[in-house]
């Protein structure tokens, strides 16, 4: 059985695994677009869904509740596209 660091290795190496035929410019590219993803992911993602799960009683209203939600779902897209960004610089540094 794997360990999970080796198991997760590729997950955190990604850009470098994927992106061998790049230019170091789309290797830098991709880098950032990766940590940026999860630097929202961490940032937005996990106390709106803290605050969503677990509500302080008192003190987290049905309105801060749905107003997390509508952030989830801003981080959500806004990491939808940064990996999708990885994801096209990846293909056309593959391509050409």
């Amino acid at each position: 059985m794997l360990s999970v660091a080796t198991s997760l290795m590729p997950f955190f190496c990604l850009p470098t695994f994927v992106c061998l035929h790049c230019t170091e410019t789309t290797r830098f590219h991709v880098s950032a677009c990766y940590v940026f993803a999860i630097a929202v992911y961490l940032s937005v993602t996990m106390p709106s869904i803290r605050t969503i799960v677990d509500p302080i009683k008192d003190v987290d209203t049905y309105s801060d509740r749905v107003e997390a939600m509508r952030v989830l779902a801003a981080g959500n897209t806004i990491m939808m596209l940064l990996l999708g960004f990885v994801l096209a610089l990846q293909v056309r540094g593959l391509l050409f």
